[in-house]
C-alpha cells in the first residue's frame, strides 16, 4: 500500500528526488526501480574523481562546469531512456551520476552523490540536489 501510494503520488504530477542509495532502496520492488530509472550494483573504494555535465543546455546544469568530489561512486545499472545530465569515467566509459526521467506526469531526479556529510559538503552536490528539487517540483509546461 505504501509503496503505490508513492508511486500514484509521483504519477499525478508530484516530484521525486532521489540521492546515492535512493537507487539501492527497494531492490524487490521493480515498479520502485523502474520510476528511479536505475538501480545500484557495485562502487568503488570512495575515492576523488571527475564529474563531467553531459547535458549543459538542462536547467539543473546550465553553467554547471566538470568538477571534482571526493565521494563513493556508484556503478549503476540504468535505464538508457534517463536523460543523464553528469557522468564520471568507469573502466573506461561513462557512468551516470545525475539524470531526470518522467513517471506519469511527475517528474523524478536522481542524484548518485551523498554518501556520507563530506560529499554533501561539496558545493556542486548542492547545486545539482538544489536545482534537481526544483525542476522535479515544477509541473511541466505544456
Amino acid at each position: 500500500a505504501q509503496k503505490d501510494g508513492l508511486l500514484n503520488f509521483i504519477a499525478s504530477g508530484k516530484g521525486f528526488v532521489g540521492i546515492h542509495s535512493a537507487a539501492d532502496s527497494f531492490r524487490d520492488c521493480p515498479e520502485y526501480r523502474a520510476m528511479i530509472g536505475g538501480w545500484f550494483v557495485t562502487h568503488p573504494h570512495y575515492r576523488q574523481y571527475q564529474v563531467s555535465v553531459t547535458d549543459p543546455e538542462h536547467p539543473i546544469t546550465k553553467g554547471l562546469e566538470e568538477f571534482f568530489v571526493t565521494d563513493e561512486q556508484y556503478i549503476l545499472d540504468y535505464d538508457p531512456r534517463v536523460q543523464v545530465l553528469c557522468s564520471a569515467l568507469w573502466k573506461g566509459g561513462a557512468m551516470p551520476v545525475a539524470w531526470t526521467k518522467s513517471w506519469g506526469k511527475g517528474r523524478v531526479f536522481y542524484l548518485a552523490l551523498g554518501h556520507d556529510p563530506q560529499a554533501c559538503r561539496n558545493d556542486n552536490f548542492r547545486l545539482l540536489l538544489e536545482r534537481g528539487t526544483l525542476w522535479a517540483s515544477t509541473p511541466e509546461e505544456k
